[in-house]
């Protein structure tokens, strides 16, 4: 039986070429994602990409999906189980390490405060600044994302501090790794924590209003993993009370986040549009196809897929 597969990640027309190399006797389709329809999810043996999760209630012929996310929610609760699911995990550590690096130099070197005196045509100095030499900054998460941004803290100067389920062997850019379990104890003296965590009921509301209150007074919370770990509401009110000295936030909880939210009106925090780990950067696009395309060819041979999803651990 010809196979039906459906591509909705970005590609080339060389890329498309050596999808359909790769597989001759398939059936390609390539579509931008608005432009799904619910028939053809329904038809296709293989989806490459995250086609709009309501499409995904009646999918009878899929047998492999390959995201081009790394976080795999909701894919994992929508799909049955007998679909094998594949992560793009491995692709966003540069884009979202730097995005995350930007938004806190952003906070310690006051610079959205510089571009609000500049809309208004202000000459105003902001006084003292802080610098990452020195900081101690607390890493909650050490995939590929959490990884490179603690080696881009460490690289200028940072005291790296990594937590993670199994701690394994600290790798050279880390000064010390720790488990989950000294979570609580780590963010009283962290200056910086930054979080890189999936969606998973052990994390949602991780950060609620008492961790919050643990951290330093000056303390800056960055998050580039899933809006869900930080109880919206308590660090509203951490940051009108000043608990924590700021905040940088690639992802908030509800998404989008909406207009008359207090959130956004908030000194010391910024907000960024879920962007940081887009296909906004060139290299992310290539490493999407790279993972997808490697995949493919396992697929076709009958070996074991990369990033495979264990359904037992979401």
């Amino acid at each position: 039986m010809k196979k039906k597969v459906l591509v909705v990640i970005r590609t080339s027309q060389d890329d498309r070429d050596k999808m359909m190399q790769a597989a001759p006797d398939w059936e390609f389709r390539f579509l931008k994602i608005p432009e799904v329809t619910q028939e053809q999810v329904r038809e296709a043996h293989v989806i490459i990409g995250n086609v709009l999760p309501q499409l995904l209630s009646d999918v009878p012929n899929l047998e492999w999906m390959q995201l081009q996310s790394a976080g795999t929610d909701p894919y994992t609760s929508i799909l049955p189980s007998n679909v094998i699911i594949t992560s793009a995990a491995g692709a966003y550590g540069l884009a979202v390490s730097e995005h995350m690096l930007a938004m806190l130099l952003c906070l310690y070197k006051k610079i959205d405060r510089y571009r609000d005196h500049q809309a208004r045509c202000e000459w105003s100095d902001e006084g003292d600044v802080k610098t990452i030499m020195g900081a101690r900054i607390l890493v909650v998460g050490l995939g590929d994302i959490g990884g490179q941004f603690a080696k881009k803290c460490k690289a200028l100067g940072g005291y790296t501090v990594g937590l993670r389920r199994h701690v394994g062997e600290k790798p050279e850019w880390m000064d010390e790794l720790l488990s989950m379990e000294a979570l609580d104890a780590e963010l009283e003296k962290a200056d910086v924590v930054a979080l890189f965590l999936p969606a998973s009921d052990n994390t949602i509301r991780l950060f609620n209003q008492e961790r919050i209150a643990r951290m330093k007074p000056d303390a800056v919370l960055l998050n580039g993993g899933r809006g869900s770990v930080i109880d919206t509401e308590a660090l509203c009110d951490a940051m009108r009370r000043k608990v924590i000295g700021g905040a940088a936030l690639d992802v908030t909880d509800p998404e989008p986040l909406p207009a008359d939210h207090p959130l956004w009106k908030l000194e010391n925090v910024l907000i960024t549009p879920h962007s940081a780990g887009s296909n906004h950067l060139a290299y992310t696009v290539r490493r999407i196809f790279e993972i997808s395309f490697n995949n493919l060819r396992n697929y076709l041979s009958g070996k074991e897929l990369n990033n495979l999803v264990r359904r037992t651990e979401n």
